[in-house]
């Protein structure tokens, strides 16, 4: 739980913003370090008064670098990748519902799936009795899988489909196993974007699929069982901006707002402005 005085920052300030500007600064081995970025974080979170973001400018706090970061991360993933594959050894079966989005940042499209899954049991050694009284809910999982990225311009269905079943092939130990999950695919939710079309690809654009089966074989989808449900908060939220553009102010509006956008994609830019304008918040441009 965040301490009170984080309530206090909830209303914009020259302070918070140029705090905000900094974290925005990617973190590198060459760019802003790490300690920077979370110095400007704790000032965010924790408030201008406590003692976490002096202590991490004072370098009292010893941090590991990003590439370290970088390679635990990879190790996570990969032991994260390991388990699925030791749970489909032992045999465990699930319900599997899938949402996919994109999303461009920093010049790549990072596609985000997250699964929610059903766990079932070995209903072969349950008795009718222990099977019609399974609380499903007490089985049921969600998860963020592994992140993966898109070159600009390769962000259509095909790549996206692939990059997908690369999440369940990798967590596959054997050919049969990959066939097993994909099956377990009952659902989607997603916008109006591309990846609504990610159960109508065929298996087939898997190299090692490709004429695997006939056209007609149902097992020739990618996903055989998923029914894609359109997400109605998209739906919505489409509806609006349509609404929006249409307005007479809109196009004027709109001019603005992607010059801004323009100008504080500029790194050099939203230094200068961080320089000229922010100059006087409390935290100095020196932090």
């Amino acid at each position: 739980m965040f301490p009170t005085t984080a309530a206090a920052w909830v209303t914009p300030s020259g302070q918070k913003l140029f705090c905000l500007s900094c974290i925005s600064l990617p973190i590198s081995d060459q760019g802003a370090s790490l300690t920077e970025a979370l110095g400007n974080a704790a000032s965010i979170f924790f408030g201008p008064d406590d003692a976490l973001p002096g202590q991490l400018d004072r370098r009292e706090h010893n941090l590991p670098s990003p590439s370290l970061l970088r390679v635990a991360r990879v190790r996570l993933d990969m032991m994260a990748i390991l388990f699925q594959r030791e749970l489909l050894r032992i045999g465990a079966r699930y319900l599997r519902y899938i949402m996919i989005d994109s999303s461009p940042q920093l010049g790549c499209n990072y596609l985000c799936v997250r699964e929610d899954r059903i766990k079932l049991p070995g209903f072969a050694l349950m008795s009718p009795q222990a099977r019609a009284s399974y609380d499903r809910n007490e089985g049921f999982e969600t998860r963020i899988m592994p992140l993966s990225t898109l070159g600009l311009g390769h962000a259509g269905l095909v790549k996206k489909g692939i990059n997908t079943a690369n999440l369940y092939l990798m967590e596959s130990e054997e050919e049969e196993d990959f066939h097993t999950i994909r099956n377990e695919v009952f659902g989607s939710t997603m916008d109006s974007g591309t990846e609504k079309d990610v159960g109508n690809d065929t298996v087939g654009i898997i190299a090692r699929f490709a004429g695997l089966f006939n056209p007609e074989d149902p097992q020739s989808f990618m996903y055989p069982k998923l029914l894609h449900m359109p997400g109605h908060l998209h739906l919505l939220f489409n509806a609006l901006e349509t609404s929006v553009k249409k307005l007479e102010m809109a196009a004027k509006f709109f001019d603005a707002l992607r010059a801004i956008e323009s100008f504080l994609s500029n790194r050099q830019l939203r230094r200068k402005f961080q320089v000229s304008c922010l100059s006087t918040a409390p935290l100095g441009v020196s932090q």
